[in-house]
């Protein structure tokens, strides 16, 4: 087949339009603004169709700029969250099947939702339709926005905002149904109410009209007050977001496209505007007031949030911590400014650039110089919403509407109060003496004069600042958009192109391009290294995080806020990479840089406290709990009080904080954290959140750890049911969460169902994962771990050898991960008697642990315990008991006496003494771990049931057979009453009171007693296992015992006792 050969197109001047407007439109769209496609086109038909199939393109770029935005937990780095999912972009078609209600058409699309017109099918009335528009494959980010938008508006309820009526998901896509308002944009009802722009023969709006407008943006205002005093800004407060229709006591006179007759007089101006209601829509920006960071939301310091157009100062700044609810009277400022106008007050139409410095900087022009029906008063009122500072402007939406009801009453404005004239005349007009006012007006210029000259300075620097900024910000967009574009098609030649070859691609181009900014260069290598990070490429995140730190330490100085990110970037990806003592060295290096610089020039609150949360969580992940703790307890309550109570990152640390003590087995302080954190987030966020889901986990976790899994099941279940349906049966999360249902299944004894979800997860994985992905392997460990406690050996072998030798070579020998399934390797060729595979292993496996990990990490302390044991299994005493003391005096000084590790350590010891004597130190630890079993489990847990059957087998070791029976029976009982049918533990029980029985010459119980335990045995666990042929051992000793030889050759023969 010929090959086609590349043209390349001479540019003309429509390419270089389109081209500009493109760059513009990414700018604009990364700047927060809505900005849809359908908008563009309808502005620019000279450029279609070229500008259909770059939008097409565009959409293709965003998609994967969002990967790395919602590639992990905010803030960007922030470890310890549950497993990251890889978000990816889908267009989102018209819902056909909406349960309960009919889709009729679709009425606005924009940057983050479709809204469509629908009737609820039991009532017949029309509803308003929003559906996330990324459907399935949203964000964690993104379905964290949707959802607190569903409860902000619940907790909204005043007749000028939307109400909610019902939420859910359906077919995976988020969606919830509010009023539907049959109105107009209010700028649209602004025209033509005041005649404006054809829409009537008058060019000159009334006086009267104007104050018609001001009457109906006053309920505006309240409508925001509203929201204030419940907590919620808006964020976004725009005459797209506000509609206006008729109240329903006046629809008597229908609305036409000519607008409200010319010659209205005075009072039918007044009175019509009070014909119409302003509803306020589209809460998806909002944040909550007492928290710096939105619930589900941590805004990150340069982050724009808004629509740049009527964006405040603050926002265009991206001072998302300074933020609150002057920022929309900032907003309804410039709405009103519109609305009477039909302008801005400074120009927002040019570039990016251009747009944040005139909102930054520009004076607004004086409406009455648009509009000479303003008055002065009106103007001053206007004006204050405008002012660049928050202070200075109204202080709430409240005060605004006030005030606008106080010049319609025709008493003094606030706005005023500073102009000792104008109050002179105001209140002479209405009988007053006003001479208290000359002195408040001398002091209010004094200190005005001295305030005005200390924020000049201040704006100056922040105006370079910002110039920064805005260059940095343009740069990186330009060269992300370029860098994003081989995810075109046609460049790929019409093949898929993975997200992971998007990055190489861009990569490879980086290293000959932003040389002449290395911020700008910096910031390209970290959202690479964030997103390569995000993949599970490792080598690459640490590749750029690195060449991101380099640049800003040469650029920015050590201890500039940017060359700490980047540190903390590097770190986090070394530490993936299991080079724990590097990861923890750059850590404190930043902590150390943090704490010189506090006191001269603080660090942004929320980057400091990521770094610190990020060595606890490490401390945590190497076993170091006792350092741990304070450092994430001190990050929980700086983060609790800086950022909110129910900020993200807060809840995060919180549930870190709760697994340390978890880890620990303080299951009771740790559980109710948990639920704490549980409960927020699904408040906040949503159960069908990432967020939530990952704590529901870590919850089901420490109630399996409880024994209560009873408790634990249905969380597990819920999970994944959710999970299927947000994100699909065959997404990675789902996937594990499905691997983690096993494992309670095979702890509840339901191995049969246990064993199918293993191996449907394993084929699931290996399909769509690869045999050799982490996931994958972890699944297949479980399923090699579950057929050996079944003594299915010969299955189980082949899994775990495949497992051990691919992460070997994918982790290398000295990863954590790798080392699990070489200890469980080990464990297999101990179980089968193999010890001369089993103890080389075994040491190899203990000797990396203490090298990588330390000598008291949990995992180093199992793996010793576990040599102790197949040193006893071999008869070696001498190192066996050493060994088994080392691991135990371990883990009670590091976890105390009661934590599960320690009396898993107490009950080995005792194994091993059990055969080594004494016997008395052996039933007196028998005893202690029987006794804090009880203590922290419960009687009828499943490891109390294990530890009785132990302390049995130690009593009739040493002749106290009589003793042993009562408690092994009462034993028997408890499991056979309580424990699932099948689970292992039952006839495990049955064999050790038949052993009991027949050293008590109780010899035709013990027969049933054996029998009963050999059977059960077999069928839970396999005829071949080590506990199987031990009890069968027994039994055919007890009929050799009572003259039945033939028996007994029988069954040792291989033949089962029912035969």
């Amino acid at each position: 087949m010929a090959s086609e050969p590349t043209s390349r197109t001479a540019i003309g001047p429509a390419d270089d339009r389109l081209a500009r407007l493109l760059e513009d439109v990414v700018a604009r769209r990364m700047a927060g603004e809505d900005l849809s496609d359908e908008q563009l086109i309808r502005r620019h038909p000279e450029l279609m169709p070229e500008l259909s199939s770059k939008l097409g393109e565009l959409r293709r770029v965003e998609a994967a700029r969002r990967l790395a935005e919602n590639s992990s937990e905010p803030p960007t780095l922030w470890r310890g969250g549950p497993p990251r999912e890889d978000a990816r972009s889908a267009g989102l078609g018209e819902p056909e099947a909406l349960a309960g209600y009919q889709v009729i058409r679709e009425l606005h699309r924009g940057g983050q939702g479709v809204v469509y017109l629908a009737v609820r099918k039991s009532t017949g009335r029309q509803v308003a339709v929003k559906v996330m528009r990324e459907g399935p494959f949203a964000g964690p980010r993104d379905v964290a926005r949707f959802d607190r938008e569903v409860s902000i508006l619940a907790r909204l309820d005043h007749p000028s905002i939307v109400g909610i009526h019902d939420s859910g998901v359906a077919a995976g896509h988020h969606y919830f149904v509010m009023d539907y308002v049959d109105g107009v944009r209010l700028d649209q009802w602004a025209d033509r109410f005041l005649g404006r722009g054809g829409a009537a023969t008058d060019p000159k709006p009334s006086r009267e009209r104007v104050r018609g407008v001001l009457d109906l943006f006053a309920s505006v205002c309240d409508a925001v007050s509203a929201a204030h005093v419940r907590g919620v800004i808006h964020r976004d407060l725009k005459p797209a977001n506000i509609l206006v229709c008729r109240r329903a006591a006046r629809a008597a006179a229908p609305w036409t496209a000519a607008g409200p007759h010319s010659q209205a007089t005075a009072s039918a101006a007044r009175t019509e505007s009070e014909d119409y209601l302003p509803r306020i829509l589209d809460f998806g920006l909002a944040k909550l007031s007492e928290q710096t960071g939105a619930a589900g939301e941590r805004t990150l310091t340069g982050q724009f949030i808004g629509s740049l157009p009527w964006s405040s100062p603050e926002q265009a700044r991206g001072a998302g911590d300074h933020v609150d609810l002057r920022t929309d009277v900032y907003s309804l400022g410039v709405v009103l400014y519109q609305l009477l106008t039909g302008a801005f007050p400074y120009d927002v139409a040019g570039n990016l650039r251009d747009a944040v410095d005139n909102i930054l900087h520009a004076v607004p022009i004086p409406p009455r110089r648009l509009n000479r029906s303003i008055d002065d008063e009106v103007e001053t009122i206007v004006l204050k919403c405008l002012e660049k500072s928050p202070d200075r402007r109204y202080q709430t939406a409240g005060d605004l509407a006030r005030e606008l009801r106080r010049y319609r009453a025709g008493q003094p404005i606030e706005a005023k109060r500073d102009s000792g004239w104008y109050l002179l005349r105001k209140s002479l007009s209405r009988h007053r003496l006003a001479a208290s006012i000359a002195l408040a007006f001398v002091l209010l210029v004094t200190v005005s004069a001295g305030a005005l000259f200390v924020m000049y300075r201040a704006q100056s620097r922040l105006r370079v600042t910002a110039e920064r900024h805005a260059r940095q910000a343009e740069q990186t967009t330009r060269f992300l958009r370029d860098m994003l574009a081989s995810a075109d098609p046609n460049l790929a030649r019409g093949r898929d192109v993975t997200v992971r070859e998007v990055l190489d691609a861009a990569a490879a181009k980086l290293s000959g391009a932003l040389t002449d900014d290395p911020a700008v260069a910096a910031a390209v290598h970290r959202t690479l290294g964030t997103t390569y990070q995000s993949l599970g490429q490792f080598a690459d995140a640490e590749k750029h995080h690195r060449a991101a730190m380099e640049l800003t330490l040469g650029a920015l100085g050590e201890d500039h806020v940017d060359t700490l990110a980047a540190m903390n970037g590097v770190a986090t990806a070394v530490e993936s990479l299991s080079r724990y003592d590097e990861a923890e060295a750059l850590y404190r290096h930043c902590i150390d840089l943090i704490e010189r610089r506090a006191s001269a020039d603080p660090v942004d609150a929320s980057a400091a406290l990521e770094i610190y949360h990020n060595l606890g969580n490490l401390l945590r992940n190497r076993g170091r709990f006792d350092e741990a703790e304070p450092i994430l307890a001190r990050v929980l309550e700086e983060s609790a009080r800086v950022l909110g109570q129910e900020d993200s990152g807060t809840l995060i640390t919180k549930k870190i904080l709760a697994a340390v003590w978890m880890d620990r087995g303080e299951y009771e302080q740790a559980e109710t954290a948990f639920r704490e954190v549980l409960e927020v987030q699904r408040r906040t966020l949503g159960n069908n959140s990432p967020l939530t889901l990952g704590t529901i986990q870590y919850l089901a976790m420490l109630l399996k750890a409880r024994g209560r899994l009873d408790e634990a099941e249905p969380l597990y279940r819920e999970a994944a049911g959710v999970s299927r349906v947000v994100l699909g049966d065959t997404h990675p999360d789902t996937l594990r969460l499905m691997n983690s249902l096993g494992r309670l299944l095979q702890a509840r004894g339901n191995l049969a169902e246990a064993e199918q979800r293993f191996r449907d997860t394993a084929r699931v994985q290996r399909e769509t994962l690869g045999p050799v992905h982490f996931d994958t392997l972890v699944t297949t460990n479980n399923l090699s771990l579950l057929l050996q406690e079944q003594g299915r050996f010969d299955e189980a072998e082949p899994l775990a050898v495949a497992v051990e030798e691919a992460g070997r070579r994918a982790l290398g020998s000295e990863h954590p991960d790798a080392l699990v399934w070489m200890n469980n390797l080990s464990s297999l060729y101990a179980r089968q008697g193999r010890w001369a595979d089993a103890e080389p292993l075994c040491r190899e496996v203990l000797d990396a642990r203490r090298r990588v990990l330390g000598a008291d990490h949990p995992a180093t302390l199992n793996t010793l315990g576990n040599l102790a044991l197949l040193l006893s299994e071999l008869a070696r005493h001498e190192e066996a008991v050493p060994l088994a003391r080392q691991a135990l005096e371990a883990r009670g000084r590091i976890l105390g006496e009661d934590h599960p590790d320690t009396l898993l350590a107490m009950s080995n010891l005792a194994r091993v003494l059990m055969d080594a004597g004494p016997l008395e130190e052996a039933e007196e630890l028998a005893r202690k771990t029987l006794d804090a079993r009880r203590r922290v489990l419960g009687d009828d847990h499943p490891e109390t049931l294990l530890a009785i059957n132990n302390l049995g087998r130690i009593l009739v070791a040493a002749d106290k057979a009589a003793e042993a029976e009562p408690v092994l029976r009462a034993a028997l009982e408890a499991a056979e009453l309580n424990l699932p049918a099948r689970h292992w533990y039952t006839p495990l029980l049955s064999a050790s009171l038949g052993k009991c029985l027949a050293r008590l010459g109780r010899t035709e119980e013990a027969a049933l007693r054996l029998k009963a335990g050999c059977e059960g045995l077999a069928d839970a666990i396999g005829p071949t296992h080590a506990r199987t042929r031990d009890c069968l051992d027994e039994l055919a000793a007890l009929y050799e015992q009572t003259g039945d030889p033939q028996k007994a050759a029988e069954i040792r023969a291989g033949v089962s006792p029912e035969k």
